[in-house]
């Protein structure tokens, strides 16, 4: 695996774009808080960054499926590129105002949102089939990891440069992974070029609505997501600016932190690989999860 070129060059690009998204996630979260001012609009702003990349998720699954996934891919990485260095142009000009912001996070979430589904689907045509559960778990841990080292190193930047330097260096690591998405050649899909996108988003959709586990599942995730994950998400840089009065890096702590303990669980559960009561578990682990984000209110120190 590891001296296959192809899986090399994917991994590489997988880093970069892991590392551009949660650069970008903090540094727009810290100037609305700190720069802008609008701590009451944080919320749509990140609503803007969000929604997109959920909502077009199907998107991207059906595109992934009929179009040559190498070409999503560099798409996303180059015009995401395009886009932060727009960005940084914009607080070079001090422009950047919260409308513009909310449009460069509409943008930039729906191409990631085409991004992981083509990554996810190209892997198999580069590795061989023996080999693609380990594949799979080494981009899934390097994507984990990619996600705790980025605020950390987004902060980092903050402190040692201006906006428009973290800006221009997210839309480099974009145009790089670019650069290296364009070196794998891929085959095109065997399935007929013709095809009905709406058709095919359709039967998708009525898929999952017959299927009581699948419909159950994502019910589970988006009350999840609505109640704990946005409130948390959102909460996290108020709670540093107001609460902690602390910088950009304090906020990279606790935005790392939630990675790392999502990677820990991740490798607990597969760890420990229950067969029972599985629901129960998921029930139980959600109301933990309500318990611990009531404390998070009482919080005054970073650790």
């Amino acid at each position: 695996m590891f001296i296959n070129g192809k899986f090399l060059l994917l991994w590489l690009a997988s880093i970069f774009a892991g590392l551009s998204i949660s650069i970008y996630i903090l540094v727009e979260q810290w100037y609305v808080v700190k720069t802008l001012d609008l701590k009451a609009s944080l919320g749509v702003v990140m609503m803007a960054t969000t929604i997109p990349r959920v909502l077009l998720m199907a998107v991207g699954g059906v595109l992934a499926d009929r179009l040559k996934r190498s070409n999503i891919i560099f798409v996303s990485f180059l015009i995401r590129g395009l886009l932060t260095g727009c960005m940084a142009f914009f607080v070079f000009i001090n422009q950047l105002d919260l409308w513009i912001l909310l449009i460069f996070a509409l943008l930039f979430g729906a191409l990631d949102a085409l991004f992981w589904p083509a990554r996810d689907s190209i892997l198999p045509l580069i590795v061989k089939r023996e080999q693609l559960t380990r594949a799979n778990s080494f981009m899934q841990t390097t994507k984990q990891l990619s996600v705790i080292l980025g605020p950390v190193l987004g902060s980092i930047l903050l402190s040692t440069i201006s906006y428009k330097g973290v800006f221009t260096t997210i839309a480099i690591l974009l145009v790089l992974g670019s650069l290296i998405i364009a070196k794998i050649k891929e085959q095109q899909s065997k399935k007929e070029k013709t095809f009905s996108f709406w058709q095919e988003l359709k039967d998708g959709i009525v898929y999952v609505r017959r299927s009581t586990l699948l419909s159950t599942i994502m019910l589970i995730f988006i009350v999840v997501n609505f109640l704990f994950i946005g409130p948390l998400m959102m909460g996290i840089p108020l709670i540093v600016d107001e609460k902690i009065h602390g910088s950009a890096l304090d906020l990279s702590y606790l935005q790392s932190s939630f990675a790392g303990g999502m990677l820990l669980g991740a490798l607990a559960i597969g760890t420990l690989n229950p067969q029972k009561k599985r629901g129960m578990i998921a029930i139980l682990v959600i109301g933990i999860e309500g318990f611990i984000l009531g404390l998070l209110s009482q919080v005054n120190e970073t650790w």
